[in-house]
C-alpha cells in the first residue's frame, strides 16, 4: 500500500474553496483505506493552532490509516543540508523538515498545496540532488496540475497562507536552537495533540 505523507497546507485544503475539490477526494480515499497516510510530530505542530474544523477533520482520522513519524536527528540534519546547499532559505526551515522526514522515512509520495517551497520543479530539483549525494530515495511529489494557476478570491479560510504563518513562526523558532533543542522542541511542545485517533 503506497505511504504518502501529507503537509499541513492539505488538512486546510479540505476547507480551502481553491483546493477543496481535490482534497476532499484524497480524504475519501483515505477513509476508504486506498494508502496509508504519513502525519509528523511538525504537522503536528503546525496544526495546533488550526481551525476548529480543520483539527476535527484530523483528529476523525482512523488511526489504522496512518503511520505517525517523529523527527530524528537525522531529519534535522537533512533538512540542514538543504538549507546549507541553498535549496531554500533559513527561512523555509520547517518546509525542509517535512521534506527530509518524507524521505527518509521513505515516503512514496509527499503531497502539498505548497507550490513555492516544496511542490516547484526548481526545489524539486535541489531537495532531490542533495538525496542522491546522501544516497537517499528521491521523493516524488504530487499536486493537481490545474491547481498550479493560483486564484485570488475571498476565501473564508485560505490553507497555504494558514500553513505559510504556522511554518514562518516554527522555522523562526527552530533556526535558534540546536539539534538536541529541536528534538526536545517537538517532544514537549505543550500544544494540543492534534492528531489522527478515530
Amino acid at each position: 500500500m503506497q505511504r504518502i505523507y501529507t503537509d499541513t497546507s492539505v488538512f486546510g485544503g479540505y476547507y480551502d474553496d481553491e483546493f477543496s475539490e481535490h482534497t476532499i477526494p484524497f480524504f475519501e480515499k483515505l477513509a476508504a483505506n486506498e494508502f496509508v497516510l504519513l502525519y509528523s510530530s511538525v504537522t503536528e505542530d503546525e496544526l495546533g493552532n488550526a481551525p476548529e474544523n480543520v483539527k476535527e477533520l484530523v483528529n476523525n482520522i482512523k488511526k489504522l490509516n496512518t503511520e505517525f513519524l517523529e523527527i530524528s536527528e537525522e531529519a534535522i540534519d537533512l533538512a540542514t543540508d538543504y538549507i546549507t546547499e541553498k535549496v531554500v532559505g533559513k527561512t523555509s526551515f520547517a518546509d525542509c523538515l517535512h521534506i527530509a522526514i518524507a524521505t527518509i522515512n521513505h515516503a512514496d509520495f509527499l503531497v502539498s498545496w505548497n507550490f513555492k517551497h516544496i511542490v516547484n520543479v526548481q526545489r524539486i530539483r535541489g531537495y532531490n540532488s542533495i538525496n542522491i549525494k546522501k544516497v537517499i530515495n528521491n521523493l516524488k511529489y504530487e499536486h493537481q496540475e490545474n491547481s498550479k494557476i493560483m486564484k485570488t478570491t475571498d476565501k473564508k479560510f485560505d490553507a497555504v497562507k494558514f500553513m505559510r504563518q504556522q511554518r514562518d513562526k516554527l522555522s523562526g523558532k527552530l533556526s535558534k536552537m540546536t539539534k538536541k533543542e529541536i528534538l526536545e522542541y517537538f517532544k514537549h511542545s505543550g500544544k494540543e495533540v492534534v492528531r489522527p485517533n478515530a
